[in-house]
C-alpha cells in the first residue's frame, strides 16, 4: 500500500511542477537520433472531456523512455493529408486518449505527445504517426506500475483474448497451450479457437452468462467461452 501512495504521489507532485512550468519544446526527430537528454516520461490516461482517469497516471524511467521513443520512430509516419481530420469519437464511453510528456535531465517536461485510437502525435501536429494494430498503445499500458491500474488498463483496453492479454503485460505461462492471468484471476488461454461475433464483447463473467456461455457452481464459479475462464466478483458475506 505504501509503494501504491508513493508511486501516485510522485506522478501527482511532478505533473504539479509540470504544470508550473514552461514546456521544453520538442523535436521528435532530433530525439530519434539523439534521446540522451530524455530521463523519463509522465504517461497519463485520460477518460472523455479531457478528464484523467483516477489512479492512471505514472512516471517510467530512461531505459522505457528511451524504448518509447524507438516505439513512436518504428510507427508508420502519415502525410498530413492521410491524418483523419476529427478524432472526437473516443475508443468508448470511459477511455479517449493517452498524454505522454517525456523529462529531460533537469526534470522538465517536453511539449505532449498524444495517442488516440490508431494515431500518435506531437501537440504542434508536425508529425503523424498510424498505429495499426494499437501496439504502442498497449505497450504503453502496459508500462503502469500498480496491480490497480494494470487492471484498469485491461478494462479500457477492453481485452478479450489471450493475444492481448500478455501484450498488456499480464502474467503469462509458455504451457501447452499457453495461458495468460487477469488481474481478477480469469485465465485466457491460446487455443487458437475462432470467435463468433458476440465473443467479441465478452470481457468479464457477466458478459460470458449473458452470451448463453456455461457456468460451473463449484467455487469460485467459472463461465468457460472460447478459450476463456471468466471468474465471477469475489463477494463478501
Amino acid at each position: 500500500m505504501l509503494k501504491k501512495l508513493f508511486v501516485f504521489s510522485a506522478f501527482f507532485v511532478t505533473s504539479a511542477v509540470a504544470l508550473a512550468t514552461d514546456k521544453e519544446p520538442l523535436d521528435l526527430k532530433k530525439l530519434f537520433k539523439d534521446n540522451s537528454k530524455v530521463e523519463g516520461a509522465l504517461i497519463s490516461v485520460y477518460g472523455p472531456n479531457n478528464v484523467l482517469l483516477k489512479n492512471m497516471g505514472w512516471e517510467i524511467g530512461k531505459l522505457k523512455a528511451t524504448v518509447l521513443l524507438n516505439r513512436i520512430e518504428r510507427l508508420t509516419e502519415l502525410e498530413e493529408e492521410d491524418f483523419p481530420k476529427s478524432l472526437e469519437t473516443p475508443p468508448h464511453k470511459e477511455y479517449d486518449h493517452i498524454k505522454i510528456e517525456l523529462l529531460n535531465v533537469d526534470r522538465k517536461v517536453y511539449e505532449p505527445i498524444y495517442v488516440v485510437k490508431n494515431y500518435t502525435y506531437p501537440e504542434d501536429k508536425s508529425l503523424y504517426f498510424k498505429d495499426e494494430n494499437r501496439t504502442f498503445e498497449f505497450w504503453l499500458m502496459s508500462t503502469s506500475q500498480t496491480v490497480e491500474q494494470l487492471a484498469n488498463a485491461n478494462k479500457l483496453l477492453r481485452v478479450n483474448s489471450y493475444k492481448d492479454c500478455v501484450r498488456v503485460g499480464n502474467n503469462f505461462d509458455e504451457t501447452n497451450p499457453e495461458k495468460c492471468y487477469m488481474p481478477d484471476g480469469s485465465v485466457f488461454y491460446n487455443t487458437g479457437e475462432a470467435f463468433e461475433d458476440k465473443d467479441y464483447s465478452i470481457l468479464n463473467y457477466e458478459d460470458c452468462i449473458d452470451a448463453g456461455y456455461e457456468t460451473t457452481e463449484k467455487f469460485p464459479r467459472r463461465c468457460v467461452s472460447k478459450g476463456r475462464v471468466f471468474l465471477a466478483p469475489f463477494e463478501l458475506r
